[in-house]
């Protein structure tokens, strides 16, 4: 599939041999710190969420927001294997139309799309700390942003598929291939399995989606598939130490900033106080 599409559009495969708990939040970092001057929006989504808007909106209408907004939230929504014991032949959005209700523990958790010039640091894989407003989907100002909403997700401006489970076959191959940062195992099918709310959001785009797959072409057994360099524990370390100094930068400014407001002594208490614990 990537090298389909790597012979008409700018795909980019950068391999990520990190296996901590961390490695999802260190390609995040690292691929802010190499691709974000190039963009005004980046996302970070997996390759089983889908981005998905009822009619009326889009992409195009989600990112016309103000100056101001630093990211977007982007709600999950967990759909369920549809019954399927063995992996479907047909498209992942022609063979799961049933999801979870919105009020499913798990669809609070949220990815991001951001600014990467308003980013300070990338928090984890859900979200990043960034200068300015964070918003949901209906561009409603998140007053405590965090890796996961406080209350269940409206997805009246859209929301992002969540195709967890999807057959029997695959999740057995998913708890096979194991987690770097969890621990799951096949039991948990009974969880993430949810079928209660029928939709068809992404179906709507079927036919575009198979024009563009099609439009691919197909690709030749001798191709290459097109790489870029694997990161060194160098570089990575690198991008490491510019996300912790611009984080440090914040902080100093904050506290230059606490002392024009409260002066010095009232400062230096509240920083006691802190190391003290409280």
């Amino acid at each position: 599939m990537v090298k389909k599409f790597q012979r008409k559009h700018d795909v980019r495969l950068i391999p990520w041999p990190v296996k901590t708990k961390t490695y999802q939040t260190e390609a995040y970092e690292y691929g802010l710190f190499k691709f974000g001057r190039e963009f005004t929006w980046l996302a970070f989504i997996d390759s089983d969420e889908f981005l998905t808007f009822p009619p009326g909106k889009s992409l195009k209408t989600l990112l016309d927001v103000p100056e101001g907004i630093g990211a977007i939230a982007l709600p999950w929504a967990f759909f369920g294997s549809n019954g399927h014991v063995s992996r479907p032949k047909n498209l992942v959005i022609k063979s799961y139309l049933h999801r979870s209700e919105s009020d499913f523990f798990d669809n609070k958790p949220i990815k991001s799309i951001v600014r990467p010039d308003r980013v300070i640091r990338v928090s984890g894989p859900h979200n990043c700390k960034v200068r300015g407003a964070y918003v949901d989907m209906n561009h409603k100002r998140i007053k405590r942003p965090s890796w996961k909403l406080e209350k269940s997700p409206d997805y009246a401006g859209g929301k992002l598929n969540h195709y967890f489970v999807q057959s029997r076959e695959d999740w057995a191959q998913k708890i096979a291939r194991g987690y770097h940062d969890t621990q799951r195992s096949l039991s948990d099918f009974q969880i993430y399995d949810r079928n209660e709310i029928y939709d068809d959001d992404a179906l709507r785009l079927l036919p575009q989606v198979e024009a563009i797959l099609e439009n691919a072409g197909s690709v030749h057994e001798d191709s290459l598939l097109k790489t870029l360099p694997t990161p060194s524990l160098l570089g990575r370390r690198m991008v490491q130490s510019f996300w912790c100094f611009n984080s440090m930068l914040l902080w100093v400014y904050s506290c230059r900033s606490l002392v024009r407001v409260f002066g010095r002594p009232v400062l230096n208490r509240i920083i006691y106080w802190i190391k003290s614990g409280g």
